[in-house]
This record gives structure tokens, sequence and C-alpha cells, in this order.
């Protein structure tokens, strides 16, 4: 899905350039002015400072499940999802040595090629990296190292493609959100995500509270919990329920699970993307 927008709209990621969150900018945001950040935490702040208008997070995977790091910012955040793109993720393994004895890349990254990697070189080492475009140029001119990224990343800092999509698993895709401090108007094809914390930790009282949408008819594409931060022991849930927060149904549910919970925020509503990218298109 993109969002046209004019040549002077700003938009943060977890640069630097070549890392998938710069590669679903161009996806989300064509023609935005891209501001590079070093962490996600970054990315976040400043977006929500005003420095730019929106920024991208990763909040999925389809091999490894949800970047729990990303989400757990969205909680307390004044931004709002207003987009969301599934980005086709094809790992290579980029390297100018003849010989590999380490390997470097984001933990996301290995964990989705682990297997592939140990079976090409049962011997390396391998390192994790907060950022693998970062690390791109550092292993440049050092014997022996690769890293695990995209090709992109070989274009921009001269490495060789030693080996062609490793990840273990054919379809990998790699869900991304954009925020921005607007809400998006329906389009009769949305998603909507929330976070709530129940009212009661009792048998049942989660079924209870997905009930109203399932008497709607209102599907749920994912839930989640993450620990309560503020109340160890507790759980906030996250959700993504198919449907416009202007929706008459999903008005009606959203304030029927209101009244079993002592927190609920929605994040956002937006256009909804498939994972069932066709085959043409990774």
């Amino acid at each position: 899905m993109q969002y046209h927008v004019s040549s002077n709209t700003k938009v943060a990621y977890l640069g630097p350039r070549g890392t998938w969150s710069d590669i679903a900018s161009d996806l989300l945001a064509p023609g935005a002015l891209k501001v590079p950040a070093s962490s996600f935490a970054e990315v976040m702040e400043i977006a929500e400072s005003g420095a730019t208008d929106s920024c991208v997070l990763p909040v999925e995977n389809s091999v490894e499940g949800p970047v729990t790091s990303a989400i757990d910012l969205m909680v307390d955040s004044k931004l709002k999802i207003t987009g969301e793109a599934m980005v086709p993720v094809r790992h290579m393994l980029l390297s100018n040595s003849e010989k590999i004895e380490k390997i470097y890349s984001h933990p996301q990254a290995i964990a989705q090629c682990r297997k592939t990697i140990k079976g090409l070189y049962p011997l390396a080492q391998i390192y994790e990296a907060s950022s693998t475009a970062e690390m791109a140029q550092k292993i440049r001119q050092e014997a022996g190292s690769a890293i695990i990224g995209s090709d992109r990343i070989s274009e921009i800092y001269g490495l060789k493609i030693k080996e062609r999509d490793i990840c273990d698993f054919p379809r990998n895709f790699t869900r991304f959100v954009i925020l921005s401090g607007k809400n998006t108007p329906p389009t009769g094809k949305d998603k909507t995500s929330i976070t709530f914390i129940l009212g009661r930790n009792e048998a049942g009282s989660l079924v209870k509270a997905l009930l109203p949408f399932s008497k709607r008819g209102i599907n749920l594409s994912m839930v989640m919990s993450r620990p309560d931060k503020f109340n160890p022991g507790s759980y906030r849930f996250f959700m993504d329920a198919l449907g416009h927060f202007l929706d008459d149904a999903m008005k009606s549910a959203i304030t029927e699970l209101s009244d079993q919970c002592s927190s609920i925020r929605i994040l956002g509503s937006y256009p909804a993307s498939s994972w069932n990218v066709p085959r043409e298109e990774q």
C-alpha cells in the first residue's frame, strides 16, 4: 500500500540506508525525505517531536512473529498507525572475503536464516548486531567477515553477494506500519489496532473481551499479550480487528470491550494489507 506524499514530507526510519526499514519507507511514503535513526525508540522520538511528519516501524515477521520492542513503544505514543505494508524479505549473505569465518546481522535476520547458514558455513561464528547496514560499513575490509542483509546493502556499501535467498523459509515477510499524528478515514477495507488491559484477571475474562467482536462478525487477525510493565503478573493485550473504528459495528464492539477494561487505546485504523502477496510481487 503506497501513500502519496509531497516532496517536503519527512519520515523517520531505523537506519542507516539499506535496512529493511529503509525499503519499507519507500513503499509506505514514496517521495518523502527519509530521516535515519539509530534505534526504534529514536525513530518514535523523532516523529513525536515533530521533526518528521511520520515514522515507520516493523511490528511482525511471518517467521519470527511480533517485533515486541517496536510494539511496546506504541502504547503511550500520541502517534496513530495510518498504514501498513507486508514487505517481502529476501536475505543475502554479503562479503568481500573468499573465506567466511564470522557472520554478523540483526537477531531477527539471524533467526530467519540460522539453519541455512549453519549448513553452508558450519564453522562460522555468528554474532548479533543492532544494525546490519551499520555493520556493512565495518566489514568491507575485514577479512573473513560477512553479513546477512538485502541486495540494496550490497549496492550501497560495495559488498559482493556470496549467497542468495538464504532464509530458512521461502516466503518471508515483515509487516511494517507508518505512524503519524492524524487519523486515516475509512476506505471500506480497513484494519483497527487496539491495546487494552482487562479490569479482571480471572478465568474466561479474555474470551468475554473478544466476544463483542465475534458476535458482530468482526474478524480478529492478530491477538497477542505483553507484560504490563507497571504491574508485574498482569498483561496488556494487542489485537488487530478488520474494520474501521468509525464503522458502526466496530464502534459498538469497542464500547462493549471498554466496559471490561482498566485501560484501552485505539492505536489507529488504516487500509489493510494482506499476507497473501502474489509470488510475482516478491
